[in-house]
């Protein structure tokens, strides 16, 4: 197999005055083999000896002189384990098939000879060779053993050195969660002393890690910050490079100006050819053909590429792949009508993807092909290539043990889903079948909410049996974690907060670490299917639709050079399927930012805005759908992730909301599990309220960002709010308010009895860290902190209930795109839950509690979640609320379920033999117990736990 290997510091000497030498080597760059041998004859140690490593790596064309010159020098020292390991790091930046036998020779004698030092750089250099070529295992192995002699080493900074050749590993076997594990503890180890290309190593593979996991905005700031840390004109350039294509990332996605990604490009160009850099994938050639593939096929841009691809059949696998990838898309575009030069491309580099063992590259080379039979206009080719990218990808993202991970990766490869099902629905015509549209809605339906569907689906699986050391280890974490939650409630400032952020973060990374280990002792089951449209429709009833909105965006990468996609609306009736054509992403995205601010402020200019909101949108869809619907099912897509569609206007001037009650859903396939399971839910309301009554009133259920020190006012509203819901609801309720309103006893106790979880306080909400999100309760124990987190919430027994969260924007999150939002309701639905009613912004006490009085009085009545909520929605809205004042509160999940307080214990057979007379005999005695229950919560004192309970019938 030809692969040039390519290293950044492979191995640099790290401990005391070596680390400083070895950082002035890396800045002084050597010319010739004499003057490697001059240092060597100075002082022969790891820094010196790697001036061979360094000289190849600047000269390629040196390496064979390189070898033969360390071959003589071993011929005549054997036991030279410095100039084995020279050599061997040598043969690496050339493929060489010794290479492995080269480090086990050097490692076998540093060990015999007792040097720690030596055996840590070549376990180190060789988890960079098992990253470049895939081997996770020996990877594993041999960090193992770094990590083992690094802490004999008794240096922060070797284990920094560890941890970012793991970070590597990590991001080369695509196990991104790990990735982000290993790059924090890189960076806590690292100390002011460290030499400076492991400073700038740290920023750098945090943007490689942010890239990965599709945040472009915080990688770019990553790479300008490891840019600006390095002296070295190499290592700048490889972060510039980084830098480049996260600008264009952001400029294809309309989010920075084109002129701005240009002159990142120029950046970019101009420190690849100070650093000399043309040859390795921080340089010159991938920032050329970054640059082509923003600007489209010209006849220089083929030109170029084309030696690109010639460079990389003789040297890199990368450039080569890479290269064939971007001329195949500019043949297709170029020549639709005669796709055989572009698919003998395409060809190639899937041959040269799977000869290298890097699982990234295959499901890449598929993509391509798939864009030569789309502008080919084969439409059973395309479905072929669809496919076999998909089950590659799904490979890649089930190889993660964690689900945050796997939902991480899954956000990484949405493009490619958008792209194929974009291009799948072009080809199906303007009528299309519903043979023709099922690839389409297929494709995103495994990439929507996949991690959630089959994390419900293991629920009822026993999870892994944890060893007692680990379960020791999780309760110590655990403890060290609310301390400093604990403390940053109460701390006032200064120094000491500090203190409590940096505990808070170490003990974040621990358990990260240990989830990492329970995780990966479990049994992977296999993917769980995706639900199909035949399925869908026998479970949708005469009166409900079910809109799939896919809003795709250009997102121009080397990995996805390709500016043309689709958007589309699939839209599913009982009986009927069909799609409409709808603007992308970069169009709509400003005007639905536009509308949602004209809501928030209560601008009379939200009616003309959400007129043309709704005509953009949905108009093709509804004026085609059967006059009996009035449910709407919503599949949200990027932008629309907590937009309330409900506030659209309609050409009445009255909101959308008052037609058709609207429910959100991740996905059609987790729809149609709640819908399958689905059943009245039972059992009457427990209610969480106000958990701090003492503090002064305030008119917000919000709260800043958990880190920054919480000051919530009491929320007399809420009191009043969830007093009303638990009576609505009937006998056997609870209120708990105040200081009962804690985190403890939720967790402690059986909340089988309630079928609706109401919790009416305060919540902490952040959209780059989804675990540090809570719902803020009393703290209820010295142990406990009063912040209810994800973790937390998906360990309750909440299975087929109702939870309404009248708290400030817990249905926001990280929003990780075809997962979703990250955050309490995703917690919730982990939880068991069947719905839940969640608001995406901040929401006002007194007119939420007027919301909630009036879904209340609906819910009492008989009537399903989702038209409750409509109709409590439609009479704020005509007693002159503000669209604010109601769009906030959203649903997710199955709306159709109806709440139920009564039991449903069977009755005996005699009951089925009742007359007329006895039934309404039964039914007055019923209402007169109902009675009775609520006149005893009306008496129950304010600021108490009120508990009403109403025997069994």
């Amino acid at each position: 197999m030809r692969l040039a290997r390519i290293v950044v510091a492979l191995v640099v000497v790290l401990i005391s005055g070596e680390a400083r030498a070895i950082a002035d080597l890396w800045e002084a760059p050597p010319t010739s083999i004499a003057e490697c041998s001059a240092r060597v004859r100075r002082a022969s140690n790891v820094g010196s000896w790697y001036c061979f490593y360094r000289l190849s790596f600047e000269h390629r064309d040196l390496i064979p002189a390189v070898v033969a010159h360390l071959e003589r020098i071993r011929a005549r020292e054997p036991r030279n384990a410095l100039a084995t390991f020279a050599e061997a790091l040598a043969e690496d930046l050339r493929g060489g098939d010794n290479t492995l036998a080269l480090y086990e020779q050097a490692q076998a004698e540093f060990r015999r000879r007792g040097d720690v030092e030596g055996e840590l750089h070549v376990a180190a250099a060789v988890v960079g060779h098992a990253s470049w070529f895939g081997e996770a295992e020996l990877g594993a192995a041999k960090l193992a053993r770094g990590l083992v002699l690094a802490q004999q080493l008794g240096d922060p900074d070797a284990l920094a050195y560890m941890y970012v050749h793991a970070t590597e590993l990590a991001l080369r076997t695509g196990d991104y969660g790990r990735a982000e594990v290993r790059v924090r503890q890189a960076e806590e180890q690292l100390t002011p002393a460290a030499p400076p290309w492991l400073a700038y190593r740290v920023p750098h593979d945090w943007g490689r890690v942010y890239s990965a996991t599709r945040r472009p905005w915080r990688a770019m700031q990553a790479y300008q910050r490891a840019a600006a840390a390095t002296p070295d004109p190499v290592h700048r350039a490889f972060s510039l490079q980084g830098c480049a294509e996260e600008a264009v990332r952001l400029a294809s996605a309309g989010e920075l100006s084109m002129e701005e990604a240009e002159r990142h490009l120029d950046e970019a160009l101009a420190a690849a050819r100070l650093g000399v850099a043309s040859y390795h994938t921080g340089g010159e050639l991938p920032t050329r053909m970054l640059r082509h593939a923003l600007r489209g096929p010209s006849p220089e841009g083929v030109r170029e590429v084309q030696a690109v691809l010639e460079r990389g059949r003789a040297t890199q696998s990368f450039l080569q792949i890479t290269a064939a990838r971007l001329l195949a898309r500019f043949a297709a575009e170029t020549d639709p009508r005669h796709p055989g030069p572009a698919r003998v491309l395409t060809d190639e580099a899937l041959s040269e993807a799977r000869s290298t063992g890097n699982p990234t590259w295959v499901p890449l080379a598929h993509l391509a092909r798939a864009h030569v039979e789309w502008r080919s206009g084969d439409r059973e080719a395309l479905g072929r290539q669809a496919e076999l990218m998909l089950d590659s990808v799904d490979r890649l993202r089930w190889n993660q043990p964690r689900a945050l991970a796997r939902a991480r990766t899954s956000a990484e490869w949405a493009f490619a889903y958008e792209l194929l099902a974009g291009w799948l629905l072009d080809l199906a015509g303007p009528e299309p079948s519903d043979g023709a549209v099922e690839p389409a809605f297929a494709t995103m339906e495994r990439l929507r909410g996949r991690i959630l569907l089959d994390e419900l689906t293991r629920a009822g699986v026993a999870p892994p049996t944890e060893s007692p050391d680990l379960a020791a280890r999780r309760a110590d974490v655990l403890a060290s974690l609310t301390r400093g939650q604990q403390g940053l409630l109460r701390h006032e400032g200064g120094a000491g907060r500090e203190g409590l952020r940096q505990q808070v973060e170490a003990a974040e990374v621990a358990l990260s670490e240990l989830e990492d280990e329970v995780a990966r002792s479990d049994p992977r089951s296999a993917p769980v299917s995706v639900a199909t449209l035949a399925e869908l429709q026998a479970a949708l009833r005469e009166d409900e639709a079910l809109l799939s909105f896919q809003l795709w965006r250009p997102d121009i990468s080397l990995n996805a050079p390709y500016p043309a996609g689709a958007s589309w609306l699939v839209v599913l009736t009982r009986g009927e399927v069909f799609i409409a054509r709808l603007a992308d992403a970069q169009v709509l995205e400003p005007k639905l930012a536009l509308f949602r601010s004209l809501l928030v402020r209560g601008d009379s200019g939200e009616v003309p805005a959400g007129v043309r909101l709704r005509e953009a949108l949905l108009d093709r869809a509804l004026e085609r759908l059967p006059p009996q619907v009035r449910s709407l099912l919503v599949v949200p897509d990027g932008p629309l992730h907590g937009f309330p569609l409900d506030a659209l206007v309609m050409e009445d001037g009255s909101p959308l909301g008052g037609r058709y009650a609207v429910t959100t859903v991740p996905s059609a396939s987790l729809w149609l599990r709640w819908r399958r399971a689905a059943r009245p839910v039972v059992g009457p309301a427990l209610a969480l309220a106000d958990p701090d009554p003492s503090a002064p009133p305030g008119r917000d259920r919000d709260a800043s960002r958990w880190l920054e020190q919480l000051r919530l006012p009491s929320l007399p509203e809420a009191r009043a709010e969830a007093a009303a819901m638990v009576e609505a609801r009937g006998p056997g309720g609870a209120l708990r308010r105040g200081p009962e309103a804690s985190e403890r006893w939720l967790k402690t106790s059986d909340l089988r009895p309630w079928g609706l979880m109401h919790f009416a306080t305060h919540a902490v909400v952040d959209e780059t860290e989804p675990e540090r999100s809570a719902l803020v309760l009393a703290a209820g124990h010295l142990e406990e902190d009063g912040l209810l987190q994800p973790r937390e919430i998906a360990g309750l027994d909440l299975g087929g209930k109702i939870v309404l969260l009248s708290a400030c924007r817990t249905a926001s999150g990280e929003l990780l795109q075809g997962e979703g939002t990250l955050g309490p309701v995703r917690a919730f639905f982990r939880a068991g839950a069947l719905a839940v009613v969640a608001s995406p912004w901040p929401l006002g006490d007194l007119e939420t509690r007027k919301l909630i009085d009036e879904l209340s009085e609906r819910l009492a009545s008989g009537l399903s979640l989702e038209h409750a909520l409509a109709g409590a929605k439609k009479a704020r809205q005509e007693a002159g609320a503000p669209a604010v004042a109601w769009a906030g509160l959203q649903l997710h999940g199955d709306g159709s379920v109806v709440v139920s307080a009564r039991s449903t214990a069977r009755r005996g057979s005699w009951a089925v033999g009742l007359g007329m007379l006895g039934l309404a005999l039964f039914l007055v005695g019923a209402a007169g117990l109902v009675f009775r229950a609520r006149a005893a919560a009306r008496a129950v004192p304010a600021g108490q736990v009120g508990t009403t309970t109403a025997s069994s019938r």
